[in-house]
Formats: C-alpha cells, structure tokens, sequence
C-alpha cells in the first residue's frame, strides 16, 4: 500500500534506509562485515557467499562456462568477486586453466591463499573499481556488480575493453514493468528486491559488444511473492 501512494522516487529512497549508513564506506570494509557477519548465511567463521552460490542450478552455470573455456581454448581467467570459490573451484578441477581470483575482502583472500593456491590457482587482494587488472584471456564476474552502485558498475565496465573476452552474470527480474540498473548504496542487498537488476546493455552503462550468451530461469521471492527471474550471463567480445 505504502508503495502505491508515494512517488517511486520517495519509495526507492525510503527502501535504502536500512544501508544509508553503509553511504560513506569503502568496498572493502563493507563486503568485509558482511562476510565477518554471515550476512549471506553460512555457519559463523566461514565464507560463504550465499544461495546464489550454492543453489543446485550453479551447475547449469558451470556446464556452460566449462564449454566456453574450451570452445575458446581459453588458457587464463581473472575471476572479480571470486568469493567463496564454490563454483570456480569446480571449474579448475574440470578444465586446466590459470585462474585468478580477485577479491575485495583481504581476510577472504588470505584463506583462500592458504586453503586453496597452487601452481594455477591464485588469489589476489584487489578492488577492480579502483585497481589495475591483471592481464586474462577471460574475465568473469559472476553477480557481483548487483551490489554495487552505478558509479562503481560504470568504473568497472569502463576496463573491461583490455580483455579480449569477458562474461557478467547477473540475477535480473523478467516482469513486464522492470526498471533497468535502478541505483543502489553498495552493500548486500541487490535490485531484485525493487524490481530492478543490471543489465549491462541498457543505460546508463550502454555496452554495445555485448550479447546474452545463456540464461535459466530463477525466480527469486520478494515480500512473500515469486517474482519471474532468470540468471543471465552476458558474454562481451573486444
């Protein structure tokens, strides 16, 4: 009811109020809380990234992104926003590739150096809004820009035409009525929940090389009400 009263302007400011005082933060202090506070779930002390990572349907993911590595004869890939690695991981045991990971949370990386690196498997400590990226045959970044701001997003699309191939994965709402990259305060919360995602080709982001390479259906609930969704992956070619 209060949504249909007010002005959508007034509703979308009032719907941030719970991340207002994430306004001032940095990335790197906020996704670190999130994971120190299981915010995503998870049991206390461990990453964990959340359902979108461990949903059963990660697998129609994989299966797409290991055909692509070698469709293209893909030999190394700079994944941004690596996280829990639960999904990643699987693909350096499927295929052989020199992958990196890149995360903002310093503590995450530190475990994952320890847990997880080898001769092939890296992890680095990187901000990609700000931070110079490392050299890859392929990018990843799998629904992370949905947390951040169109400011940050913008940034980080901006450095993507140095990689001859990348793919952005997002979690975007398919209603007749969808608003396309409504803003956001950085945090863990994502557009779904005002009926809104990213999407990369629309403005104010405007990617024109860019096609959808695959996409499956995941409805997500909002207010106790199935919203019509899909996971869509993006594939930019430069």
């Amino acid at each position: 009811m209060f949504k249909k009263i007010i002005p959508r302007k007034i509703y979308l400011w009032w719907k941030e109020r719970n991340f207002r005082h994430l306004q001032n933060k940095q990335p790197e202090q906020i996704f670190a809380d999130v994971y120190k506070e299981n915010t995503w779930g998870g049991e206390k002390g461990t990453f964990y990234s959340g359902a979108g990572t461990a949903n059963p349907n990660t697998k129609i993911y994989l299966d797409n992104l290991i055909a692509f590595v070698k469709e293209h004869k893909i030999h190394k890939i700079l994944d941004i926003g690596c996280g829990d690695f639960s999904i990643m991981k699987q693909l350096t045991e499927a295929v052989a590739v020199d992958y990196t990971g890149a995360d903002v949370v310093e503590d995450l990386v530190k475990h994952h150096q320890l847990k997880f690196q080898n001769e092939t498997t890296h992890f680095i400590h990187s901000n990609a809004i700000n931070d110079l990226l490392p050299q890859a045959d392929l990018v990843t970044i799998r629904q992370v820009l949905q947390h951040l701001s169109n400011d940050q997003v913008k940034k980080i699309l901006s450095k993507l035409s140095a990689f001859k191939y990348v793919l952005i994965t997002e979690h975007v709402p398919i209603t007749d009525d969808v608003e396309y990259n409504l803003d956001k305060i950085a945090g863990p919360h994502i557009r779904m929940r005002v009926n809104s995602g990213v999407f990369i080709d629309k403005p104010p982001f405007n990617v024109t090389n860019t096609s959808v390479l695959f996409e499956y259906r995941e409805d997500d609930k909002v207010k106790n009400k199935m919203v019509p969704a899909v996971i869509r992956t993006y594939l930019i070619k430069n």
